[in-house]
């Protein structure tokens, strides 16, 4: 049995080899077969250039590929022409402020805050601050006539710490009146006079040394009403004043005015002159002006 099965095998192998030698080319000569011929290298071409064709076709397959994404960008809106703003009007020049100096926040003559009524004003509370002591005058010896002219300028020059004047006007009844400095409304209520911060003193060349008292309406003042009969002055009466140094100033009445609070130009000086200045409210009762009293130094 085992011998048949090797025969079996050896039979089919034969089989298998003569089925498969026909179909094998047969050898040649290495030498007699021909060479193939060298061939050149192709030479690349350069691409032709896209056509609109193929620029559409590319161009609309971006376009799919950003809808696939969603990354469309959209134009922004144009934003609308702003409005014409309206034509505004030019602002009016506010008036030069000439008072100066402590009076810088005063921007009207002083005056009373209200106008007079004209029937009895209501009684007013005394002020809380009691009024200062008055101080008896400074005794003097009897000046000589060399002593009656006028101080040299470096005389005039030196300057008095306390700033505080004596007031004297015969025709008025007012003898060595102390007058304060200060630029504040309420001051000049309290007191009832002062000289206007920011204006001259009568030891300074080419003064104009202003000061204001009330006419009127206030009987509480430590001084009340002191001008009340300023327009009586006349041309030529004696103004006296002195400093806390002793010195004294003479001056003689020459000219008045009726201004508006708003004329601060009353409270400059005047080019080659010293002066001095007494400012009381007018008329009354309503006391809508300023009168003005100048006098011209003679001493």
């Amino acid at each position: 049995m085992e011998g048949l099965r090797t025969y079996g095998l050896v039979l089919a192998v034969v089989l298998i080899a003569s089925l498969i030698l026909p179909v094998l080319p047969t050898p040649q000569d290495a030498r007699s077969e021909p060479r193939p011929a060298e061939t050149a290298p192709a030479v690349e071409e350069p691409p032709e250039p896209p056509t609109k064709a193929t620029r559409e076709t590319r161009k609309s397959a971006y376009e799919k590929l950003a809808l696939n994404k969603l990354t469309i960008e959209r134009e922004a809106p144009e934003e609308p022409a702003p409005a014409p703003e309206p034509e505004r009007k030019p602002r009016k020049k506010e008036p030069e402020r000439r008072v100066r100096a402590g009076a810088t926040t005063v921007d009207v003559l002083p005056g009373p805050a209200r106008k007079a009524p004209e029937s009895k004003p209501p009684a007013r509370e005394p002020p809380e601050r009691k009024p200062p002591k008055r101080k008896a005058p400074v005794q003097r010896a009897p000046e000589s006539k060399a002593s009656k002219a006028r101080p040299p300028a470096a005389v005039e020059e030196r300057k008095p710490r306390d700033t505080r004047l004596l007031l004297s006007i015969p025709r008025l009844g007012i003898e060595d009146v102390a007058v304060g400095d200060s630029p504040d409304q309420s001051y000049l209520d309290r007191e009832g006079i002062m000289h206007l911060s920011g204006t001259g003193f009568p030891y300074e060349r080419g003064s104009n040394t202003y000061i204001v008292g009330h006419a009127a309406d206030y009987d509480a003042s430590r001084v009340p009403n002191v001008f009340h009969n300023l327009k009586g002055l006349q041309q030529g009466d004696k103004i006296t004043l002195r400093d806390a140094l002793g010195r004294t100033y003479e001056y003689r009445a020459y000219r008045y005015f009726i201004v508006n609070p708003t004329d601060v130009w009353i409270t400059e000086p005047v080019p080659g002159k010293e002066i001095i200045s007494l400012q009381t409210c007018y008329p009354a009762p309503s006391f809508a002006k300023r009168l003005i009293i100048r006098a011209e130094r003679v001493k």
